[in-house]
């Protein structure tokens, strides 16, 4: 998999393509993530390129804090993988 041409993978939620983000730290690992949530739910999968994989599915509670909190989840797990 490889991300969209002209994409700064060292943002996060940039670069975006077929059916998940990319993101890279620098010279590290790529990992390929993707988001979601709905009234209750939320979930969060992510894959290296080395094929670690992170997936969560949980209740979610304040759906209006839901992107902040998986964005900081995303840096999170990358920093782990």
């Amino acid at each position: 998999m490889e991300p969209l041409p002209n994409c700064d993978e060292t943002k996060w939620r940039h670069c975006h393509g077929l059916a998940f983000y990319s993101h890279r730290e620098s010279e590290g690992r790529r990992m390929f993530w993707r988001d979601g949530s709905l009234p209750g739910a939320t979930a969060f999968a992510a894959i290296t390129e080395t094929d670690d994989v992170f997936v969560l599915l949980g209740n979610g509670r304040d759906p209006a804090r839901w992107l902040s909190i998986h964005d900081e989840l995303g840096r999170i797990v990358y920093e782990r993988l």
